[in-house]
């Protein structure tokens, strides 16, 4: 239902595109490239197509696209029936390489267009067996310039049914195609959010989840986690003592839902103690722990698991990035997501009654990561500590300084939050907030290091 939007019935569409996998799907990209049309709106339109495009890849779902541009006739720049008109990447850059050169006239009409689509999708063919039910055609009109009644007349017409959409700007389009897409088989998709701008927090981060420890006649102690499955929360070990009962345990997983605990998992090779034989009085490699849930978290657009880097199959579990094999392997992932550079990724930060912001970070894989890693013998309890591979391992993650950009920090209360890369749609978590140092230098941000194998980890400092 995309309503609620300016300019959008309340009452509308029933029909949505739905990604469930199952029976052919064709989604034809008509734009308008007449020179009624200035440059700015063309390409405006043209890259939020492109985005729709990309959000129905990210469900997984692979239909045939075929993009139409009219002006003084129509001109097919992609053919549903070539080769890569099911390959999403491949879609968005020939839109991406589409332009306004070589416009003919001040106008242009679609019908030329809507009826090459019939004739290929034998809609209307047969008076028998019109197949009207087989082709929705949706119209948007952009600004109050657009021809309002040509596309009434083009759009689909159905009963209960908007096919027709009048809208300020590009922006609510975007938000419209979000809308439009029927998440209703695809809820248990690891990573999926809602990034428009009128998603809330929930919405852009389903996987949110916070940890709260209450220690009999010690207080209670809070960490951040991220929902991995509708049974597990993935945080960091060191919010936790080796005495921890899990009925000391809840999680909450946005304000309204909470579950108990029913087990508590730390990695069997987190150990901070392990070190202090070196003079490492504080060792986090392996910071990660797994919380079971004793209740199931129902998949909704606001409660849904982060996406892992993982080969293996499961409901759950992470398909390929685009590209890439569906199912491959996890130094696959850890290739793509991971490349020897510098990452963009983010955390989160929860603020109260202002909710949840995300941190964004530079990953510091490339040339900068021997620097960012050599700040972590800064932090005091390191002062007496000469080699950096005593504290420091390959699984840690490295953001912090000042080159190319300021990062911000991780606070204490950031701790076992995700840390999450981007590919596509999808949000995949490649660490947990684990520890930190302030650097001595006035204003110099701190390096967020950290640990683990899957996931590696950047992050605060701990209790």
């Amino acid at each position: 239902n995309p309503g609620g939007l300016p300019g959008v019935p309340e009452a509308t569409s029933k029909r949505r595109i739905r990604l469930d996998g199952a029976g052919a799907l064709n989604v034809f990209l008509v734009l308008d490239a007449s020179r009624s049309v200035n440059a700015r709106d063309y390409e405006s339109a043209r890259d939020a197509l492109g985005e729709l495009v990309e959000k129905i890849a990210s469900f997984g779902a692979v239909p045939h696209y075929g993009v139409v541009t009219f002006g003084s006739e129509p001109r097919v720049v992609l053919s549903p029936t070539e080769p890569s008109a099911s390959d999403a990447a491949a879609v968005r850059e020939r839109l991406k390489g589409m332009s306004l050169e070589g416009r003919a006239n001040m106008g242009g009409s679609p019908v030329p267009v809507l009826q090459q689509i019939r004739e290929l999708l034998s809609i209307g063919r047969d008076p028998r067996d019109p197949r009207e039910e087989f082709l929705d055609v949706y119209t948007f009109g952009l600004g109050e310039d657009h021809d309002k009644i040509l596309l009434n007349e083009l759009a689909s017409k159905k009963a209960g049914e908007t096919h027709t959409f009048s809208l300020r700007d590009t922006e609510d389009l975007q938000e419209v195609f979000h809308r439009m897409i029927d998440e209703s088989s695809t809820l248990g998709l690891c990573g999926v959010s809602l990034e428009h701008n009128a998603a809330g927090d929930r919405e852009r981060n389903p996987w949110e989840a916070t940890v709260t420890v209450t220690r009999p006649g010690r207080g209670q102690e809070r960490c951040q986690g991220s929902l991995v499955s509708p049974y597990f929360v993935l945080t960091a070990a060191h919010c936790f003592r080796s005495e921890d009962e899990p009925t000391w345990l809840g999680v909450d997983i946005g304000s309204r839902e909470h579950r108990g605990v029913r087990g508590l998992f730390l990695h069997p090779e987190f150990s901070p103690g392990s070190r202090r034989n070196r003079g490492v009085p504080e060792f986090y490699d392996f910071d990660v722990a797994l919380v079971q849930l004793d209740r199931k978290v129902q998949p909704s657009s606001t409660h849904r698991p982060i996406c892992i880097p993982t080969g293996q199959k499961g409901k759950h579990r992470a398909p390929g990035p685009p590209r890439t094999p569906r199912r491959g392997p996890c130094q696959d992932h850890r290739r793509l997501l991971l490349p020897p550079k510098n990452v963009e990724a983010f955390f989160l930060h929860p603020r109260g009654s202002a909710g949840l912001q995300r941190q964004r970070v530079l990953l510091k894989l490339g040339d900068q990561r021997g620097p960012c890693e050599a700040d972590a013998l800064r932090a005091p309890p390191y002062a007496n500590v000469t080699s950096l591979d005593d504290v420091v391992t390959p699984r840690f993650l490295c953001s912090g300084g000042h080159e190319p950009q300021v990062d911000p920090n991780a606070c204490p209360g950031d701790s076992g939050g995700p840390v999450v890369v981007t590919w596509g749609k999808r949000h995949f978590q490649v660490g947990v907030v684990s520890w930190g140092v302030v650097s001595a230098v006035p204003e110099r941000p701190r390096a967020h290091l950290g640990t683990p194998r899957v996931p590696v980890t950047t992050g605060a400092s701990p209790r």
